[in-house]
């Protein structure tokens, strides 16, 4: 295999709504000085860029059918691959998307989804597990799509005014898939990757899918909301802004996210994790970890080990559990839960919640009104 094929990469997901002119994927060998970008696919709708949302279905009767057609077209001079296409729904009403038949066909040509190929509901679309395949498409292949859903006539007048609102997302070339499912709904317009060794990896201002690997790696996202997988070994990871995913992986992993509403998963090993502005999602997992919340309303779950985990600002809520945890509280009115585990809870400002869960815990109220539950050693609490 060369050195070309081993490193290559051809993957980009990316939401209709935000899709641009060309998408893009990076590839990068084992000397991680060299990057390139190579086009891949570019999407339009009707000749321009798609709306958001995609497909807002109201004010429908009995009979109606709505029809989009889109573009897509391999911008890739060298390789060929599948495309396939998915779709989220955002806004529902009465359960519309339940009776409401969908069609997915070449323009001009054969059914892909639905139709011919057997009845489909908005819903069957919806809940599909794998991507549609929509064909596969040679260097420089370029082929139109309609999408159809029709209001049966016999579905009845009850569902009139319901309303049902849905986005769609592409892919190109599955079988080189390395988006892990807690990315599957962002926008990912390049894909990093570095290597089995130590390296440094610096995200560009696309949003992207930086992978790291195995060794001891220092990767920075960019400012547009990253998906950031750390691998192996004992990794540092800078996430600037946006709303970024980042999965540190194995390895006693640091994990740094700025501004925006961001979600981490330590993974393995003995992590320390800082979030900072934003409403920020944290899960710890394996390992004795060590949280500590910015400003935001945070939620972190210590899991597996003897965590430490310290709230921010605002109002956090803060789940220990297993082990024996520290949880400490921070300004605005904190929620913590020791869960499983001989554990620790200290409030601070605001009127705090400290409910000690099983075992043997300690509780320790400060300023505020705090409520102590759960607790075989009651400090400070007023309720």
């Amino acid at each position: 295999m060369s050195e070309f094929k081993k490193y290559r990469r051809v993957l980009t997901f990316i939401l209709l709504p935000f899709v641009l002119a060309g998408l893009v994927y990076v590839y990068q060998n084992a000397k991680a000085s060299q990057v390139t970008a190579v086009d891949l696919i570019s999407v339009t709708y009707d000749g321009h860029s798609t709306p958001d949302p995609v497909f807002t279905l109201d004010d429908m009767k009995p009979g109606d059918v709505s029809k989009k057609c889109f573009t897509v077209k391999n911008v890739n001079t060298t390789d060929s691959f599948d495309v396939l296409m998915r779709g989220q729904k955002t806004l529902e009403e009465k359960a519309f998307a339940d009776v409401l038949e969908i069609i997915i066909n070449k323009s001009g040509g054969s059914d892909v989804y639905g139709g011919t190929l057997g009845f489909k509901t908005v819903q069957n679309f919806l809940d599909e597990t794998n991507p549609i395949n929509l064909d596969g498409f040679s260097p420089g292949a370029e082929k139109t799509f309609c999408m159809s859903v029709k209001f049966p006539p016999e579905a009845g007048n009850e569902y009139q005014l319901a309303k049902l609102v849905f986005n769609l997302y592409w892919a190109a070339d599955p079988a080189e898939s390395k988006i892990p499912p807690e990315c599957k709904y962002m926008t990912i317009e390049r894909i990093i990757e570095g290597t089995e060794g130590d390296e440094k990896i610096y995200g560009s201002v696309k949003p992207e899918l930086i992978l790291g690997y195995g060794g001891n790696d220092k990767i920075w996202g960019s400012s547009s909301g990253d998906c950031i997988v750390g691998g192996d070994g004992n990794d540092y990871i800078k996430e600037e802004s946006g709303d970024g995913v980042v999965l540190g992986g194995e390895g006693n992993d640091k994990i740094d996210v700025g501004y925006g509403n961001d979600t981490v998963y330590g993974g393995g090993g003995n992590d320390k994790i800082n979030t900072g502005s934003g409403n920020d999602l944290v899960y710890g997992g394996d390992g004795n970890d060590n949280i500590d919340l910015g400003s935001g309303d945070d939620r972190a779950y210590g899991e597996a080990g003897n965590d430490t985990i310290d709230g921010g600002n605002d109002n956090d809520e803060i789940w220990g559990g297993d082990g024996n945890d520290v949880l400490r509280g921070g300004s605005g009115d904190d929620k913590l839960y020791g869960e499983a585990g001989n554990d620790t809870i200290h409030a601070n400002s605001g009127n705090d919640l400290l409910d000690g869960g099983t075992d043997t815990d300690n509780l320790h109220g400060n300023n505020g009104i705090d409520t102590c539950v759960n607790g075989e050693v009651n400090q400070s609490c007023e309720l």
